[in-house]
């Protein structure tokens, strides 16, 4: 699955992607087309698909534009790898799961966030000055970025033991240490764990259920291929254990 950010305005409009969404990873949920999450890392996704992709999502946001939508549209595609024939599965006319990503990563490297144009497009808001707006594209960024939602695999009801307060963390040996209290990517370093959100202890967890939210400045794939890889695949069970069991 790919997924594509459109910004809609009356005169113009901005598409971001496409991006891999993260589906189908054992590790991360049990329900082989939960969504768990976005990964920028562009090594799977040849020319050909990237354009045909933007190539469609500038249709479907010149479609919406003269319906009378403007803002944020998400656009979701399905993609055949065998066959390389790419196709549209749904458009979600509101903030979308890489929203929160793009926004991150794009004040990460001192560009405006889309969100903040949207606000300065449709609300006469000020920003803050130190961002610069310009078109950019992947080319922008020095390295990728990864939103990570971790839903429990289990079949049973897990109890949340302990709760992983929001901020930034060092991840050593299986332990998470908190290093600063903060909610911004710009704050992280590049191989800090961004915790974004956990349940809280005591939850009960159903299969399925929500753990944790966090950021990285890393992709979660092994270079070229639709895979976890096997460091990520230790962080994201460190995670589920430290919620789930007694310390």
């Amino acid at each position: 699955p790919l997924c594509v950010q459109g910004c809609i305005f009356k005169q113009r409009t901005i598409i971001r992607g496409p991006y891999l969404q993260l589906v189908g990873f054992p590790e991360l949920s049990s329900g082989p087309f939960q969504y768990n999450g976005n990964d920028t890392n562009q090594s799977l996704i040849d020319k050909k698909v990237k354009n045909e992709v933007i190539r469609m999502s500038k249709l479907f946001c010149d479609y919406a534009r003269k319906s009378g939508y403007f803002g944020i549209l998400g656009i979701d595609y399905l993609w055949d790898k065998e066959s390389g024939d790419v196709y549209p599965q749904e458009l979600n006319t509101r903030f979308v799961g890489v929203t929160r990503l793009l926004t991150g990563m794009q004040k990460d490297i001192g560009l405006l966030p889309d969100i903040a144009v949207h606000a300065k497009e449709f609300g006469n808001a000020i920003v803050n000055k130190r961002f610069i707006e310009k078109e950019h594209n992947t080319g922008a960024y020095t390295h990728d970025y990864s939103h990570i939602v971790i839903h429990s695999n289990e079949s049973r009801v897990l109890i949340v033991q302990n709760y992983i307060e929001p901020g930034i963390y060092e991840y050593k040996k299986g332990l998470f240490t908190l290093v600063k209290r903060s909610l911004f990517v710009e704050d992280m370093g590049p191989n800090d764990v961004l915790f974004t959100y956990s349940a809280y202890k005591d939850s009960r967890i159903p299969p399925g259920g929500m753990l944790a939210r966090l950021i990285l400045k890393q992709s979660v794939l092994t270079e070229g291929i639709y895979k976890l890889t096997e460091e990520k695949k230790d962080m994201f069970a460190a995670c589920k254990n430290f919620l789930t069991q007694p310390l």
